[in-house]
């Protein structure tokens, strides 16, 4: 199994059924994560240019992996628990708008500012 490259999924992209071997396949992409220090959020996974990985499992089927927001961000989480030897972070970190720098798969740091709160009361 391998990653062939990352680009940005489109609607038929996640039309497809899991493959059998999904577990596999997702503790494939964790690794990648953790040896190329890959981290984004569920976010950039669905919409951004380098979102998702399409991997060419042994069998030479090629299948581009996408998953829900949470659902990457519980990769992530594991992923980057892993790297840092800790528990400190869980899928919610890593779900959407990730506040921090955002690694992506070529090299580049996305620089995401931070967000200020939106929330108050108005006065009816």
């Amino acid at each position: 199994m391998k990653i062939l490259y990352w680009k940005k999924p489109v609607e038929e992209d996640f039309a497809v059924e899991s493959p059998a071997n999904l577990d596999e396949i997702e503790s494939f992409v964790v690794a990648e994560l953790v040896r190329n220090r890959i981290k984004f959020d569920g976010d950039y996974h669905q919409y951004g240019e380098l979102g998702a990985p399409v991997i060419e499992l042994d069998s030479g089927t090629q299948y581009v992996y996408t998953t829900t927001w949470r659902h990457w961000g519980r990769l992530t989480a594991n992923a980057w628990n892993q790297i840092e030897k800790s528990q400190k972070y869980d899928y919610i970190d890593f779900y959407m708008m990730y506040n921090e720098d955002m690694l992506l798969p070529d090299g580049t740091v996305l620089h995401r500012p931070a967000l200020e709160p939106n929330w108050g009361f108005l006065k009816l």
